[in-house]
């Protein structure tokens, strides 16, 4: 019995390796100038960041997460009352609503990181711009246009992490391929769609997924 389970635990091991090295795509090359500039500056335009900037709180739901982020004062407010915590985004320090609430320092660096993550699935495409990120030209495909690529050396929790976004006819992004920390497969697929715009004049994709699973970004209240 023992030798039957280690064989077939070893033909799912092969199998997954296997699928593992079939999925895995090499780290593109990025070609840096000007047309990657203008080609970023044009998803910047269509997914309104001046807009998302311009908001007065976002209230979102992520991985069962809850967070209502108020944009012009730069603090999160994490969970629910009266456990909710508060984070300053400037300062990257938190408390808690009320002062039975205490946070220890690795209980806000959690936090941070998880908000890092978290808001950037909700709107990444307002950072293409933000200091330390290389924009380039890459081929993902040979024969097809080039995608526009993103590499973040600095800010967040993984410097170094590379986007290759696919850009539709309406310069909004259609899907994406990651390097990321993370992940141990590289050029991993996201899809974003059913773009919609929302009070005060940002752009919201309704629906995103990686390979079968969606990616669950819920949008509760935009208030412009």
């Amino acid at each position: 019995m023992f030798r039957r389970f280690l064989k077939v635990s070893l033909i799912v091991l092969v199998c997954v390796v296997l699928a593992s090295l079939w999925a895995h795509k090499p780290r593109p090359e990025l070609t840096q100038g000007p047309e990657a500039d203008a080609l970023a500056q044009r998803v910047v335009n269509a997914t309104g960041a001046e807009a998302w900037r311009s908001l007065k709180r976002v209230v979102f739901n992520f991985r069962g997460g809850r967070y209502e982020w108020h944009v012009q004062e730069q603090v999160v407010w994490i969970g629910d009352a009266p456990e909710r915590i508060i984070l300053d985004l400037q300062t990257k320090s938190c408390r808690g609503e009320t002062p039975a609430v205490e946070v220890s320092e690795s209980a806000c660096r959690y936090r941070t990181a998880r908000w890092n993550n978290d808001s950037f699935w909700l709107n990444p495409f307002g950072k293409l711009f933000d200091p330390g990120v290389d924009r380039g030209l890459c081929t993902i495909q040979q024969g097809a246009p080039p995608w526009l690529c993103v590499r973040f050396n600095s800010g967040g929790d993984t410097p170094g992490d590379l986007y290759a976004i696919h850009v539709g006819p309406d310069e909004r992004p259609t899907a994406w391929r990651m390097w990321v920390k993370i992940l141990p497969i590289g050029g991993v697929h996201a899809v974003w769609d059913q773009w919609r715009e929302i009070p005060g004049g940002a752009w919201f994709a309704g629906l995103r997924y990686v390979s079968a699973y969606t990616v669950p970004v819920e949008l509760i209240q935009v208030d412009p």
